[in-house]
């Protein structure tokens, strides 16, 4: 709450004395670590950048799930090339313990994260850096691994969109609310701007 009414009236030395605060508690908490890379991207402070970067990589090496989140948190800030790399290494890892423990009685299956959201994000990437071909062909690969996975559907709709294959598009988004109704109002409004 501290941290949060110290951005809210911009009184950042106050933030940053909370910020030291909640790290101290554990500085092996990727949340802590983050936002202090949070707060030295809003600094422009490429040394503080640097050091958080290197930290987290050096104590997440070994966890997928905080590395995504950490993709994830690059996506958010436009690092695409940053986040690219973290979802390479997982993909990575999953591959050397798939060929480890796979055989033909057993399969390893990703939970956190799932495949279908490695390539989910994937698609973000491309289609933020605009490479739709790429970014369609994630998206419809997140959703052949997971067929409920319906803002990848909704995503690839966008994209198809972004290609000028507006019948197509509409088809993706009819799929994309059968399995998320929430999504209507959303894909309403991409089709609004567009009449």
């Amino acid at each position: 709450v501290d941290m949060r009414d110290a951005v809210i009236s911009e009184d950042f030395v106050r933030y940053k004395y909370n910020l030291y605060q909640f790290y101290q508690i554990n500085t092996f908490f990727d949340e802590a670590i983050l936002e202090f890379l949070r707060f030295y991207i809003h600094q422009k402070n490429e040394k503080g950048i640097t050091f958080f970067e290197n930290k987290f990589e050096r104590t997440f090496a070994e966890n997928p799930a905080a590395r995504f989140k950490l993709a994830r948190f690059f996506i958010a800030h436009e690092k695409y090339e940053k986040a690219e790399n973290q979802i390479k290494k997982i993909f990575e890892d999953y591959e050397l313990i798939k060929s480890q423990y796979d055989t033909k009685i057993r399969k390893v299956t990703f939970l956190n994260p799932p495949i279908d959201d490695l390539y989910f994000e994937l698609g973000k990437i491309r289609f933020y850096q605009k490479d739709y071909e790429n970014a369609l062909g994630n998206f419809k690969t997140a959703n052949v691994i997971n067929p409920l996975h319906a803002t990848a559907l909704y995503n690839a709709a966008v994209t198809l969109k972004k290609l000028g294959l507006n019948e197509e598009a509409i088809n993706l988004f009819k799929d994309a609310i059968k399995i998320n109704p929430f999504l209507r109002e959303t894909a309403n409004n991409i089709f609004t701007e567009t009449n």
